[in-house]
């Protein structure tokens, strides 16, 4: 511990010395050897790491830091399948889903997820070949948290890949809007509905799932057969098909993936249908090439790793407390919201895996938006506000569509705000008019938007995420922070349909009491 210890202390100096220096500085010495160190490829990504507060020298300690917690021995403990969630005593695995080799040290994991991936094959293929009796226009996905974001991320950023004019759609608010807007859009005779939820006893999940079902009776009557439009992934057959499901239609889940690492699963059924399951199967490849990449890589060319030693450096040396991802590509919206779950739900932590209260600061809080949009909403304290915000830039060189002068405005735009960012304008006498620039940014670069590249760019912010929890000390794979609000709600709602009183705070009281009475007969 003398060693970590010490090498944190002569970080924390190096970055001391960095307040007051200028990154456009930093190029002046050698920019060959800069753009060398901090320019990384990876499978389907290429990212420009120069556009930030930071030395060669004082990545090349942060990657000597990396190795002396043996952070290497880490990442196998994983792929291995040791139970790396101390919390819960569970392996974590979501990387078996993308290969599932028979070489695996658990045979039955493997065999189980080979199974499933074969079973999901045969499913897609039939379904949309007609084979459940009717053609499918609409998917309903209903899920939460993970079990809705990472497959609603995966539909929108590959909707070119949209086949059979098939539409999407995913509920996971209790607010009621939303579904009401859903039902209208659908016809029951020619939708698949999706119940996503591990235990099948998720609150949010099975309100809506009731909502539908009992909307789906009403519209169809007699002359549709439920079974034949609700499908599961879960865990709890028994609950399943008492709801109505029939259990050739019920895709596992395992404890050994957590949700927000689920869309590589049986979860994934919805991106399957819509773009086809060999769309599906590159998803899969690519993430297998990222996840191969960061198994394998040296610490100071592996993109993840490099990654999350750079968010610990602004976390908890420079000081930086957010993180904004900026997609310069619609298709690409909901990413910081996806991200935003991984990142905040798997290191927002207090305590180290072993109990001791932290003494560093983990997880910023990450935020976003896309594009131009941006640029004309928030931009603006990015460039002149009093807080620190280093950015994501995320473009693709090539552009899906055949409007190259749209793409080529794209690019200048994302490109021209990460060198103002960066440079700012320090010849400028008003003091209005004036940004000091030297803020940080990444540019990741895809070639274009497939489902290989899209499976290796959200496998590499998935070990980016692991890689900095173990920096910190952390398990980034338990969430008992999501359940409290969770069971208070249950509570709340039982006292607000006239059940039995239990003590609150005075505001809590307050709010359920205005509620109470609006409710009054």
């Amino acid at each position: 511990m003398t060693k970590v210890n010490n090498l944190w202390a002569e970080l924390s100096a190096c970055a001391d010395d960095r307040i007051g220096e200028r990154i456009d500085s930093f190029f002046d010495a050698d920019p060959g050897q800069r753009m060398q160190t901090l320019v990384i490829s990876a499978p389907g990504v290429t990212a420009d790491l120069s556009k930030n507060l930071i030395l060669e020298r004082d990545f090349h300690q942060l990657v000597e830091f990396a190795i002396s917690l043996s952070l290497d021995k880490k990442v196998e403990a994983m792929f291995n399948g040791e139970a790396v969630n101390t919390s819960e005593g569970r392996a974590v695995l979501h990387t078996l889903l993308r290969n599932p080799s028979p070489s695996f040290p658990d045979a039955s994991k493997a065999a189980a997820v080979r199974s499933t991936l074969a079973k999901l094959e045969t499913f897609v293929t039939n379904a949309l070949n007609g084979g459940l009796g009717y053609q499918i226009t609409d998917v309903v996905n209903i899920g939460i948290g993970g079990s809705h974001l990472g497959p609603a991320l995966v539909c929108d950023a590959l909707r070119d890949y949209r086949i059979k004019n098939i539409q999407t759609h995913f509920v996971s608010n209790v607010d009621a809007a939303l579904l009401d807007d859903i039902l209208g859009k659908i016809r029951p005779e020619s939708t698949l509905f999706v119940i996503a939820s591990k235990s099948f006893t998720t609150a949010e999940t099975l309100l809506n799932a009731n909502t539908v079902r009992d909307w789906f009776s009403q519209q169809g009557g007699d002359n549709l057969n439920l079974a034949d439009h609700f499908i599961a992934v879960s865990s709890a057959i028994d609950k399943v098909t008492e709801f109505g499901i029939n259990e050739e239609n019920i895709f596992p889940m395992w404890d050994w993936v957590g949700g927000r690492y689920s869309l590589w699963s049986a979860i994934g059924l919805p991106i399957a249908l819509q773009c086809g399951f060999s769309n599906f199967r590159q998803l899969l490849d690519g993430a297998a090439a990222m996840d191969e990449h960061f198994r394998s890589e040296r610490f100071e060319k592996n993109l993840p790793a490099a990654l999350a030693l750079l968010g610990v450096w602004q976390s908890n040396f420079l000081g930086y407390d957010t993180r904004a991802v900026i997609p310069y590509d619609d298709r690409l919206k909901l990413l910081p919201a996806f991200l935003q779950q991984l990142e905040m739900e798997s290191n927002g932590k207090q305590v180290s895996k072993e109990g001791d209260a932290l003494d560093e600061t983990t997880s910023p809080v990450v935020w976003g938006g896309v594009g131009t949009d941006a640029q004309h909403a928030f931009f603006q304290q990015l460039h002149q506000g009093t807080s620190e915000t280093p950015i994501d830039f995320i473009i693709c060189k090539q552009a899906n569509h055949e409007h190259a002068d749209h793409h080529l405005a794209l690019q200048a735009n994302c490109f021209a705000q990460a060198e103002a960012l960066m440079c700012g304008t320090q010849n400028e006498a008003d003091p209005e008019r004036l940004m000091i620039g030297n803020h940080s940014s990444n540019m990741f670069l895809l070639e274009t938007l497939t489902p290989f590249n899209l499976g290796s760019l959200l496998a590499m912010y998935e070990h980016r995420t692991m890689f900095q929890g173990a920096l910190w000390g952390i398990n980034s794979f338990d969430q008992f922070g999501v359940e409290l609000g969770k069971k208070l709600a249950g509570q709340i709602e039982q006292e607000l349909q006239g059940g039995p009183r239990t003590a609150h705070d005075p505001s809590t009281e307050f709010l359920i009491n205005t509620i109470m009475e609006q409710t009054k007969p």
